[in-house]
């Protein structure tokens, strides 16, 4: 071997033995190494579907409501019962209020009349006009008076208001006070009922 052989495998050995931890050196410890944390990966949310509204409870049916108005009603009103026939005809009504009569102090009181009123939807509009017949003390008297009533419908009633007198009593003349003999019916709540 020439001597730069030997150099240079003294200098091969001494590299060999140098990384691969022989040559007579005695070995190191590995040192630690710092290690950075690979950051984990970014987590993409599954698409969510949006979560319906709840369904609301269903709305009962409201109790049928009558399509045609025609036939006999029994009215109560402050003043008491009285009862009507209607007669329906699209939107029209007509009819009749049945007599009423009252003997006050030997005086006949006879009221009966007439009925003439619409209906839209579930308003009821009803206008009467009431012919009120006065007999006794030796005199006859035909009066009329007008009165109005509006109400709703719901099943087989018609609930409102009377509005008595809205055109006042006119009997034609006579010279007779009536207030001292009849008092018209009194306004107020009132309640129809399809029989």
């Amino acid at each position: 071997m020439t001597p730069f052989s030997r150099i240079g495998c003294v200098l091969l050995a001494s590299l060999v033995a140098a990384n691969c931890g022989g040559g007579g050196a005695s070995p190191t410890a590995p040192t630690a190494v710092a290690s950075t944390p690979t950051p984990a990966p970014a987590v993409t949310p599954a698409p969510t579907t949006p979560t319906p509204a709840p369904t609301p409870a269903p709305t009962p049916a409201p109790a049928p409501t009558l399509t045609n108005l025609s036939g006999n009603w029994a009215w109560s009103v402050a003043s008491g019962p009285t009862y009507m026939t209607l007669t329906q005809n699209g939107t029209s009504l007509t009819g009749t209020l049945a007599p009423v009569t009252l003997t006050v102090n030997d005086v006949r009181i006879v009221d009966s009349g007439t009925i003439t009123g619409t209906i839209s939807g579930t308003a009821v509009s009803l206008n009467f006009t009431d012919t009120i017949v006065i007999s006794g003390l030796g005199l006859t008297l035909n009066c009329t008076m007008g009165s109005t009533f509006t109400g709703t419908l719901s099943g087989s009633t018609i609930t409102g208001v009377l509005n008595a007198g809205t055109t006042g009593m006119n009997c034609g003349g006579g010279g007779v006070e009536l207030g001292s003999i009849y008092t018209p019916p009194i306004s107020g709540a009132g309640i129809f009922v399809k029989q």
